[in-house]
């Protein structure tokens, strides 16, 4: 029954329904996507290649070359086109929703495979035919290369990219004959006629090519155009004017098919199991019935085209529609259903409620049918019936966009069925362009700055959304004063501003120049990519004043006792390195060490002499902790009051283990909002730095070799270089510099950790020389001011770097 029903739905033309124009000169080496809903092709004039899209008619060009051949291959949701070249190139194209592209290399350069003959020199030759091969486990594609004296067949694993003897072995293979008439797939084998009348048989899954002469009983057939059918193959024969079935693995001929309407000159059959036709193009086209082998009735077809306007020169068949390339650029279209052609929709574009009108027309009598968002079948949701009672009637239908059309593109389906019920169909579409919504401004989306305004604020989610405009105002407005546009902008500001947008994405910009002390008002529409603007936001205001860093509230002049400091040599760049990785680590590189000095000490069993083996005669240390307390209010303010960390260097002789003198090296950095007077952070950001240059003196109460825990006491001078830069207002960044000095002390204990696997530490002494690994915890107290000297009363002018921190780390003797 299912088989009858398919039958009846896929029934053979009874009329040349329509046309398509494609190009200008003759259509042909037409081809069949596998689920026949694409035709692809080539116009040979032009030489370019085509892509037919059956659900909308849409055609796609393609045009990498001078395109002799075309076939698809389905890849999941992709199909994927191939283009031979008349120069022996084959390019990929995917077609994807609708959406035709040409994929790339990783050079930006079209994807293409270069034929190349059997010692590897590339083969400059046209490609008459490209055909996927089915039989294969991986997608191969097969191509036959036509050249002046040799032909080959050519094979490409589309998996892998492998080609020829890497697919099947001593390929490419030498084709039987030369000059090319068609070629067809059937049975596991690739069928491609000559025009020296000679057939190249392919064997698809084992890659076997052997030959066949057109030649039986001395009579020497020509064939013409070829069309496969159950083991057999169908041809036309213009010497002959017959048609008339050919076995190519037998050699054997059938009888010769006379007399038709016209002479034939190209053919296609029906691949519908129990729907059995050919249709035959000459002069005229015809539809015959078959059974098996033979034709029902040649004399009188079961359809013919009563004017032909066209002269047809290749066919292809299928179950729903049937194509034939023309001579003059048409792709005629053959079928038993109603042809939808003149489709228009006024306006294409609009919101929900906007009148439509649509019409179109159709070839008969039909019951009609119209659609949104369904499919050709008739499906989805109904907009409207009606019935035409003449051929070619042109209908018009009144539609309206409502609630539940899509925003964006929404498809529309005519289908029109006749007295058989078979099914016609054409498409349009209606883009939905619903306004977008204003974004929400919170009290806080204005920042001042000096001389500015910074706006901030969550996108809209629109899907098409395209751009904000911000409009800004000295003068107080509401969002209902404008139904469109805006206030007029400050004087020396271009404004609206056009921001780009993303959907959902938040949205940062600076508004300038303004002018200090002046209140402005801010708002801001939403524009989707096609033009459509949201209502205005709602208002917000802000007042740009100028903003400061730490030094200004602390009444920090620069400049210090010894000039500029270490700002510009190689000290000051080591350290700002060091400290990037402090700051973005957090104490990352110390815990490295840490776990360097942990693996060291990885106990192995071993014991160790008591006693060092070396004589120490210095240290290197490394530390890193927070202040514990700033003394400077100034830096609390602006940069916080927690969070300040600095990382500490030290290195120096070892007098005796009782005593040594380190020179020490910092960094500390700190990034903030800069304040107005009134204590309000601004949208300008400042950042404080110091590079900390010191000379102590560290008496340790190291008595014994291998003390467990060694305290100490530390006293010493410091040169405390620092800067402070803070953006301005005209987009740069104003820097104060300058140094301190003064004076420290500090206590702390070392806790060995050579203890913990005495084998490790000795066979590190003996490798390196270090006697000693220590995990050192330190409290420091600093007093850093503009003194003249570190031994100096403490003066209260600029910057205070004094504190106290608590550090730890790592301690190397060696």
């Amino acid at each position: 029954m299912l088989t009858l029903l398919h039958a009846a739905l896929a029934a053979p033309p009874t009329n040349g329904a329509g046309v398509i124009d494609i190009g200008s000169g003759t259509i042909d080496r037409l081809a069949w996507s596998s689920d026949r809903e694409v035709v692809v092709g080539r116009d040979r004039a032009s030489g370019t290649g085509f892509v037919v899209e059956i659900d909308s008619w849409r055609v796609h060009t393609l045009d990498p070359c001078g395109v002799t051949s075309v076939t698809t291959v389905p890849f999941q949701s992709i199909l994927e086109i191939y283009a031979g070249c008349d120069d022996g190139r084959i390019f990929l194209y995917e077609l994807d929703d609708e959406v035709l592209t040409q994929p790339e290399d990783l050079d930006g350069n079209p994807i293409y495979w270069q034929l190349q003959d059997s010692s590897g020199q590339d083969v400059q030759d046209p490609i008459p035919g490209l055909f996927w091969n089915l039989e294969s486990t991986n997608a191969v594609l097969l191509a036959y290369q036509q050249g002046s004296a040799t032909s080959y067949v050519h094979a490409i694993d589309l998996n892998t990219g492998n080609m020829d003897a890497d697919v099947y072995s001593n390929w490419p293979a030498l084709a039987s004959g030369t000059g090319w008439v068609d070629g067809e797939i059937d049975q596991s084998s690739l069928y491609m006629v000559h025009a020296d009348r000679y057939t190249t048989i392919v064997g698809l899954t084992t890659g076997i090519v052997s030959f066949a002469p057109l030649v039986s009983g001395g009579l020497l057939y020509g064939i013409d155009d070829i069309t496969p059918g159950n083991g057999r193959l169908w041809v036309t024969d213009t010497d002959l004017d017959a048609v008339f079935s050919y076995q190519p693995l037998q050699g054997t001929f059938g009888t010769p098919f006379l007399g038709m309407v016209s002479a034939p000159q190209t053919l296609a059959r029906s691949s519908t199991t129990g729907d059995e036709w050919m249709i035959v193009a000459g002069d005229t086209t015809a539809v015959y019935g078959m059974t098996g082998a033979t034709f029902t009735n040649v004399a009188t077809p079961s359809w013919t085209d009563p004017a032909p306007l066209y002269q047809v020169v290749d066919l292809l068949a299928g179950p729903d529609y049937t194509f034939g390339g023309t001579t003059t650029g048409e792709l005629q279209v053959f079928s038993a259903r109603p042809w939808v052609d003149e489709v228009s929709i006024a306006p294409g574009t609009g919101e929900p409620g906007t009148p439509i009108t649509l019409s179109f027309r159709v070839s008969e009598p039909a019951d009609w049918s119209v659609w949104l968002n369904g499919d050709r079948t008739g499906t989805g949701a109904s907009l409207g019936v009606g019935t035409t009672t003449t051929d070619d009637q042109v209908v018009t239908v009144q539609l309206q966009a409502n609630d539940n059309w899509l925003e964006g593109e929404n498809l529309i389906y005519v289908v029109a069925a006749g007295d058989n019920l078979i099914k016609g169909h054409a498409r349009a579409s209606f883009t939905i362009d619903t306004p977008p919504e204003p974004p929400v401004l919170a009290e806080s989306a204005l920042g001042f700055a000096s001389g500015g305004l910074t706006l901030s604020f969550d996108g809209i989610e629109d899907a098409d959304l395209d751009h904000y405009l911000v409009y800004v105002s000295e003068t107080a407005f509401a969002p209902e004063d404008y139904a469109t546009g805006g206030p007029t902008p400050p004087e020396g500001l271009d404004a609206p501003i056009t921001v780009d947008a993303e959907p959902g994405a938040r949205t940062t910009l600076t508004i300038s120049p303004l002018t200090n002390g002046v209140t402005y008002y801010v708002a801001v529409r939403s524009v989707d990519s096609g033009g459509q603007e949201s209502s205005m936001s709602n208002v917000v205001s802000g007042v740009p004043e100028d903003a400061y860093g730490a030094s200004h509230f602390a009444g920090e002049t620069g400049g210090g006792p010894c000039a500029t400091g270490p700002s510009g040599g190689p000290l000051a760049l080591g350290l700002a390195l060091l400290g990037v990785v402090a700051r973005r680590s957090r104490g990352a590189a110390l815990l490295g060490l840490l776990g360097s000095a942990s693996a060291l000490a990885a106990d192995d069993g071993e014991r160790r002499s008591t006693g060092d083996m070396t004589k120490q005669s210095g240290d290197f240390e490394i530390r890193y902790g927070p202040f514990l307390k700033l003394d400077d209010t100034a830096i609390t303010d602006v940069y916080g009051k927690t969070g300040h960390e600095m990382l500490q260097v030290e290195f120096g002789p070892q007098i005796t283990r009782l005593f040594e003198i380190d020179f020490e090296v910092g960094f500390y950095q700190e990034l903030a909002y800069a304040q107005s007077t009134g204590g309000t952070a601004s949208s300008q950001r400042t950042m404080l730095t110091w590079y900390p240059l010191g000379l102590s003196g560290s008496a340790r109460l190291h008595l014994v070799d291998e003390q467990m825990f060694v305290p100490f006491a530390r006293l010493g001078m410091d040169y405390v270089y620092f800067a402070e830069l803070t953006d301005n207002g005209a987009g740069g960044k104003d820097k104060l510099s300058g140094a301190k000095i003064g004076h420290h002390y500090s206590l702390g204990v070392n806790f060995l950790l050579d203890t913990v696997s005495p084998g490790r530490a000795s066979l590190l002494e003996a490798q390196t020389g270090i006697n000693d690994t220590y995990l050192t915890v330190e409290w420091r107290r600093q007093n850093i001011d503009a003194r003249k000297a570190p031994w100096a009363s403490a003066v209260d002018d600029g910057f205070d770097l004094s504190g106290s921190m608590l550090t730890m780390g790592l301690k190397l003797d060696y």
